[in-house]
C-alpha cells in the first residue's frame, strides 16, 4: 500500500526538510493503524536535527 505523508508546522526538519513523502508500506504487517504508520515513519524516515 502506499500512502502520501505530509509535514507542515516545523515537523518537515525533522524529516530532511521534505514537506511530502509518498511511503510504501510493506503488506506483510498486516493491518496499518495511525500508530503503526507513526513508528514506521519514525524507524524509516526521521533524521535528527
Amino acid at each position: 500500500m502506499e500512502v502520501n505523508v505530509n509535514f507542515s508546522g516545523g515537523l518537515e526538519l525533522l524529516f530532511k526538510n521534505k514537506k511530502n513523502y509518498r511511503v510504501a508500506l510493506p503488506s506483510e504487517n498486516g493491518k496499518w493503524t495511525i500508530k503503526s504508520l507513526i513508528a514506521h515513519l519514525k524507524d524509516n524516515l526521521l533524521q535528527e536535527r
